[in-house]
């Protein structure tokens, strides 16, 4: 896992510096009557990518700001850094809201054992919140699922490959559906 963490940006890198000539190494594989709509198809998937990326994002900023005010209204010390280390902390897919909830609630014992527990209950609400209401409300306009789509990829993505099908099930159920779309019309 330690090699992982250091190829993937590595690849992610190259994968953003070098995007139009691997796409363009991709089409020349195949037959001259196919690259147009290859390349179609590989544009329309980038930008659903670029749009899963956008909605991660605003998630992160949605979620940071309901626990800033949610620390504020509970009067825990520092909201506004909990709030910052929230937004920060959801860009990692399913720990990453448990690794931003701890300093709130150490900081919560530190004051108080029943603050704590509140904000055990915020963070538990928040956390249900986010999975039932803003990830697919927000991940359904921005990548053009509906709701129920998203929530059942999670779902299924979950039983067949645990935390990483969670991670990637909307991202690629949003590129199946592209690539059904081109294979199912013929354009």
């Amino acid at each position: 896992q330690v090699v992982e963490l250091v190829v993937v940006p590595v690849l992610t890198y190259y994968f953003l510096k070098d995007w139009r000539e691997l796409k363009e190494s991709v089409v020349d594989v195949l037959p001259l009557a196919a690259r147009n709509k290859a390349r179609l198809i590989i544009e329309e998937m980038a930008v659903v990518v670029s749009a899963y990326i956008r909605g991660q994002a605003l998630v992160s900023v949605v979620i940071g700001f309901m626990v800033f005010i949610g620390m504020y209204i509970l009067d825990v010390d520092y909201p506004l850094v909990l709030g910052l280390l929230a937004t920060l902390t959801e860009t990692i897919p399913i720990i990453g809201p448990i690794i931003g909830a701890a300093p709130a609630l150490f900081l919560a014992y530190l004051n108080s054992p029943s603050l704590a527990v509140k904000v055990l209950i915020f963070f538990l609400i928040i956390h249900q919140v986010e999975n039932h209401i803003v990830v697919p409300k927000i991940m359904g306009r921005t990548i053009a699922l509906h709701p129920v789509v998203v929530i059942i990829s999670l779902l299924i993505g979950g039983q067949l490959l645990g935390v990483v099908g969670m991670i990637l099930s909307v991202p690629v159920v949003a590129l199946l559906k592209v690539l059904l779309k081109h294979l199912w019309h013929n354009e």
